[in-house]
């Protein structure tokens, strides 16, 4: 997925009918634009080489020099960067390795001055503090370094392809002695000068070389010498190794107890003497649920400080979902930096506003926030692997090779989905929900494979398997699920002739999965053009579709469709041109930046998601133009391959008139978030009532009742004002509210609400004149 940025953007006009687009300067539409992102901690484009940001994938942590550094993997550029220890702030980027899929580094060790990072066949990189792109020396070139740590002027190095464990003068950088050991990979030492190496284990799905989801055997000991000692063999797939203040061996790994243990004994045979975290991890208490507790998932790497803080790496996906998180000895979280995913898209509950769902994570939205990045919080992990073992999202395979993102969030008779489907937009698989019983934890439920056969389309919940057999006749391309159940998906055949299946929501099962077991295929008028994305508005029953000519190239979006009456009888409404390959409008078209991608409908709007990352908006009656927002956040504006999904949008029409765009960010490894209020005049509804206690004393109003004035207490600014309506919503009385008193002679006695206006927020509450 290659990113790269560039700032040119430019807006074409679509009009009812066939027309050719009119090449113009890019128009934000009328209203106002909050552009921000959602599920990473950082967000901020320095420039082509240098991102501030979490990487995405997580292998190893390290301290030094007051920094904690981070070892991983970010699909744009490289995953080495820092952070400081007080509060998790953005401290450094190091290596920009290549662009495009980035280069991983593997482990990580730091002096007073320098960092070295291991990779995986690029040996040993030597880098200065504070961010550096360019390396100042590499050692071991060519080789596959799994481990590093620094400890009074020696560097322990676990040489994977080698066989090898060194130890390097930190000052010369020569080596002072090796010794065969097999599948080195994490190495510690301990205070009595004992060296400590993880085996990579040959069970493991990957080789550490190959991937992330590799895990260890037996845990070796060694002299300085390498004479080998006493082993270390009942942890479950250890990972990560440090010591503590306590010369204790901290051992950390993928195992459903998810947690630290502490090994003691160290010069003779070592023992288990305690743990750090929670029993279970995430997935203790309310499963899922994050909190202020250390719940554990995946432990990557462990760090530990002078003052006995405990400083842990994690990860909460298939292998992405990043997280370190800075404890004090009690367990109690200091503060957490957070990287969801680089391929990613988020829904927003229908019932709910303010909480958003992406394939592993559920975030709350804090609306009331302006500055940009601060309005989510990580609220649950929603895929358990210890008890859903076969859950597609499982598989870290269907996030490499099939790479598939979130889709977005359904509720069929009051019960909620979320969904998730690949890049190209096949294969739908949903996921229920069961809060008494697994908390956050999205349950797998439905999967709608390749084809249209919905025999071989079914979740068989009492074997807890998934039955897909791949039908090759025809192809799924992106789908929706109504608010009924009905699920709609696009398909083509080999020949051009485009049709619409049908699959008829037919109620629950016992388990509370939808069941599906009929489907019916309509073609899609006119024979012309091929489909390869579809935006069903069952208000109005029109299908929206993204649209080439049979004569073009396939992948050619050149047109967005609207065909009305679908369900009884279907014609086209109308056919807007839209900006394709057009160097003035996405100066990137490589990668199918230069094309629309994905589209939604939400309220009076369709939205069109280029792969450049510019989002342009038609009314959805007249397929007229609305206008263009681009991208301007913190410096970045855009790239090739920013959306390269056909779910990569989805978008949310809130109570106050705000529209919530959430979208693919694959250059940023987060996803984006435009707030678009077409009005200009969206504010934040406050009301008192059903409010949590810090903003129902926002203000405080009283008497309450009350017979000739009101009087309001609390942060009055300047050019506030206030509206008293009847029950019914009728306009009785506005004015400026500057003192704090409002006179309410002239109300008859009765039942009203007051609402106190400033330029972000709306503050509601009813009161009663006697």
């Amino acid at each position: 997925m290659k990113i790269i940025t560039l700032i040119i953007a430019t807006l074409l006009i679509a009009t009812l009918g066939f027309q050719n687009a009119l090449a113009q300067a890019p128009i934000a539409p009328v209203g106002t634009i909050k552009q921000s992102w959602v599920g990473n901690t950082f967000s901020r484009f320095i420039d082509l080489q240098r991102v501030e940001r979490v990487p995405e994938e997580l292998e190893d942590i390290k301290l030094g020099n007051g920094a904690l550094f981070f070892a991983g993997y970010h699909e744009r550029g490289g995953g080495g960067a820092s952070f400081n220890t007080t509060d998790g702030s953005f401290s450094g980027q190091y290596d920009g390795f290549n662009s495009g899929f980035g280069s991983p580094v593997k482990a990580v060790a730091a002096t007073a001055d320098n960092v070295y990072f291991g990779t995986p066949g690029q040996g040993i990189k030597k880098y200065a503090y504070g961010g550096s792109l360019t390396p100042l020396v590499t050692y071991l070139n060519g080789k596959d370094i799994e481990g590093l740590y620094i400890k009074n002027e020696k560097m322990y190095i676990s040489n994977y392809t080698d066989n090898k464990v060194h130890i390097y003068n930190i000052i010369t950088m020569t080596e002072d002695i090796s010794w065969a050991v097999t599948n080195p990979t994490r190495i510690t030492v301990d205070n009595n000068g004992k060296i400590w190496v993880l085996q990579w284990d040959p069970t493991s799905s990957q080789t550490p070389a190959d991937g992330p989801t590799w895990y260890g055997k037996n845990i070796l000991s060694f002299s300085n010498t390498g004479v080998p000692g006493a082993s270390i063999s009942d942890f479950e797939k250890p990972k990560s190794l440090a010591i503590d203040n306590r010369n204790q061996l901290l051992v950390g790994g993928l195992n459903e107890h998810s947690q630290i243990w502490k090994y003691g004994n160290l010069s003779g045979t070592p023992s288990k003497v305690g743990t750090f975290g929670v029993m279970n991890g995430i997935f203790s208490g309310v499963a899922g649920q994050f909190n202020n507790t250390a719940k554990l998932h995946w432990i990557s790497g462990i760090d530990v400080d002078a003052a006995g803080n405990i400083y842990v790496a994690c990860r909460y996906g298939s292998f992405w979902g990043a997280a370190v998180e800075k404890f004090n000895e009690a367990g109690t979280l200091q503060w957490r930096i957070f990287c969801g995913s680089s391929l990613d898209g988020g829904g927003i509950d229908p019932d709910n506003e303010t909480e958003v769902y992406t394939k592993y994570h559920h975030y709350s939205l804090d609306y009331s926030k302006t500055t940009p990045g601060s309005e989510w919080s990580l609220k649950g992990f929603t895929m358990n692997r210890f008890r859903y073992p076969l859950d597609p999202r499982v598989d870290h395979l269907t996030d490499v090779i099939v790479r598939s993102l979130g889709h977005g969030v359904f509720r069929i008779q009051g019960k909620l989905f979320t969904t998730r489907s690949d890049q190209a937009g096949y294969d739908l698989e949903m996921f229920r929900f069961d809060r008494t019983n697994d908390g956050e934890v999205a349950i797998p439920s439905v999967i709608m494979p390749t084809g249209f056969n919905y025999n071989i389309a079914t979740y068989n919940p009492t074997t807890r398997t998934w039955n897909t057999v791949l039908g090759r006749e025809e192809y799924t391309s992106y789908s929706q699920v109504k608010k009924n159940g009905d699920i709609y998906m696009l398909a083509q055949k080999p020949n051009p002739f485009d049709h619409c299946i049908k699959y008829p929501f037919k109620g629950f099962d016992s388990f509370g999965n939808p069941v599906y077991n009929t489907s019916t295929i309509a073609p899609i008028p006119d024979s012309r053009y091929r489909s390869s994305g579809l935006a069903l508005d069952e208000d109005t029953d029109c299908l929206y579709l993204i649209a080439s000519l049979t004569t073009d190239r396939d992948g050619d979006n050149k047109y967005i469709r609207c065909i009305q009456n679908w369900n009884t009888s279907p014609s086209e409404k109308w056919i807007a041109n839209v900006p394709f390959n057009d160097l003035q409008y996405t100066p990137e078209i490589n990668y199918g930046g230069g094309r629309v991608v994905a589209i939604r409908v939400a309220g009076d709007y369709l939205f069109a998601a280029y792969g450049y990352g510019h989002i342009r908006i038609l009314n959805k009656s007249t397929g007229s133009l609305v206008g263009t927002i681009t991208q301007n956040m913190n410096g970045w504006i855009g790239g090739e391959g920013q959306v390269d999904a056909k779910c990569g949008i989805n978008v949310f029409k809130r109570s106050n008139g705000e529209y919530v765009i959430l979208f693919e960010n694959a250059g940023m490894g987060n996803i984006q978030m435009h707030r678009w209020c077409p009005t200009g005049d969206c504010r934040e509804v406050i009301t008192a009532t059903n409010q949590d206690n810090q903003i129902r004393n926002l203000y405080s109003l009283h008497p309450n009742p009350t017979k000739n004035q009101l009087y309001l207490s609390g942060n009055i600014l300047k050019g506030t004002t206030y509206e008293i309506n009847s029950i019914e919503g009728k306009l009785l009385q506005k004015g400026a509210l500057d003192a704090g008193v409002i006179s309410i002679e002239n109300l008859k006695v009765g039942l009203y609400i007051i609402r106190i206006k400033t330029d972000a927020r709306e503050w509601v509450q009813r009161f009663v004149k006697e």
